[in-house]
């Protein structure tokens, strides 16, 4: 899959403050159908999926700090792979 092919969205808990996408750039779902629980994400997860909407994995964010930089470069490479099997 070419990088270009990314998408990178996010989705906010129905009943949520509308503040965390105002003036965001990436596009956000308002979760009203319960997508976060249908998908067993826990809060701050990335779910990576592949170019078929198939579950690749996930990566937890509260867990693993995005600041400490072997978190990152997990986070990094989990997605690289994705795009590159």
């Amino acid at each position: 899959m070419p990088a270009d092919a990314v998408v990178i969205l996010g989705i906010n808990t129905s009943g949520s403050t509308g503040a965390i996408h105002s003036g965001a750039t990436l596009p956000w779902l308002n979760d009203p159908g319960n997508v976060q629980g249908d998908w067993g994400a826990a809060y701050r997860d990335v779910v990576i999926l592949d170019e078929h909407n198939e579950f690749v994995g996930a990566f937890n964010c509260t867990t693993n700090n995005l600041n400490t930089t072997s978190n990152y470069q997990s986070l990094r490479s989990m997605i690289v792979d994705a795009i590159n099997d």
